[in-house]
């Protein structure tokens, strides 16, 4: 019954996988309470630590999770002792338990071939999901938040008739946080022309029919379905996957243009606190700059056509357009 109640006490601000993956944690934990003849309301103070070593201890026949899913599985009990602290329930102060260490990585950085390479096969893609990907490489945000883009969250400053500026409004990133990041493309450049025509000349195309529900409303409808949904993160996943053998990489999907973004703006060099704050980032900083600042290239911002970023006049400028468009769009839905 409580594993319940969890579960859709997550669905209020969590993610489908998230509350799936949290969910299995709980039900994990409480398996193992019952076999130590436990119960949540009555917690030995090494409750989590010694689960953890039960999670990792290896027997025959039964495979033992990775680090990556051992960090979760943690994440997931933390949850369910807030949710029973909301229902008033005493949990007992829990000693830190023993986190198996995370294999070390490093951000897929783009060569200029490889970058030239991903952006001729967007082109290539038809509408909407070859503009999805081409533009994530160049404003960092998660395929989901690229997923969830309006019409009314692109907003556009002319700064000259050949360079127009994007700002792109996140209403609901990771943990429900809301921002704006810039588009850093630089005059002339490829990428703010294509998107440019994919917004006067392919996106209206969804916009023939009102009575379809949500023909107004997102950047990148889905190409499939009766009724005009948002594109999801499948589709993007499974198209970008293609794009290993032509880019001559082993493994490659949407996310990583997120940290190919990062390294880009921390090589110009911008303050990690600035990027941060374009990534979404609240916390971790010192993460966010030693794992992204590793790799240093002196030409990886001039790779991405990178324009010395906006100043405060721009944004501002910016600001005031894009809202009193938006203003307008609204009017019509």
């Amino acid at each position: 019954m409580l594993i319940n109640e969890f579960t859709e006490f997550l669905r209020s601000h969590k993610s489908t996988t998230a509350v799936d993956k949290y969910t299995q944690a709980a039900c994990a934990f409480t398996t193992y309470l019952d076999s130590q003849g436990q119960s949540v309301t009555n917690l030995e103070p090494d409750a989590l630590r010694s689960f953890v070593q039960w999670l990792t201890t290896e027997e025959e026949g039964v495979r033992v999770p990775g680090a990556a899913t051992v960090h979760l599985m943690i994440a997931g009990v933390r949850s369910y002792f807030d949710f029973l602290r909301g229902k008033r329930v005493q949990i007992t102060e829990q000693a830190k338990p023993h986190r198996p260490r995370l294999p070390e990585s490093m951000p897929l950085v783009l060569s200029r071939a490889q970058l030239s390479t991903y952006v001729s096969l967007c082109l290539e893609e038809p509408d909407p999901l070859g503009t999805a990907l081409l533009i994530m490489p160049y404003c960092g945000l998660r395929v989901s938040e690229v997923c969830a883009l309006r019409l009314r969250d692109v907003i556009w400053h002319d700064v000259s008739p050949s360079d127009r500026r994007y700002i792109l409004h996140v209403e609901k990133g990771k943990g429900g946080k809301e921002r704006l990041t810039p588009m850093f493309t630089g005059p002339s450049c490829l990428v703010s022309k294509a998107l440019q025509m994919y917004l006067t000349q392919e996106r209206p195309k969804y916009q023939l029919d009102a009575k379809v529900p949500g023909a107004e409303r997102w950047l990148f409808p889905s190409p499939v379905g009766k009724t005009i949904q948002p594109i999801n993160k499948m589709m993007l996943q499974s198209r970008a996957r293609k794009f290993r053998r032509p880019m001559g990489v082993s493994e490659f999907h949407p996310h990583m243009c997120r940290s190919h973004f990062a390294t880009a703006l921390l090589s110009i060099p911008l303050d990690p606190l600035e990027v941060a704050r374009y990534l979404g980032h609240t916390k971790n900083l010192d993460t966010l700059a030693g794992h992204y600042a590793g790799v240093r290239m002196d030409d990886v911002a001039d790779w991405m056509g990178v324009h010395v970023r906006p100043s405060q006049q721009d944004y501002q400028a910016t600001s005031r357009q894009g809202l009193a468009a938006r203003r307008e769009l609204q009017k019509t839905q």
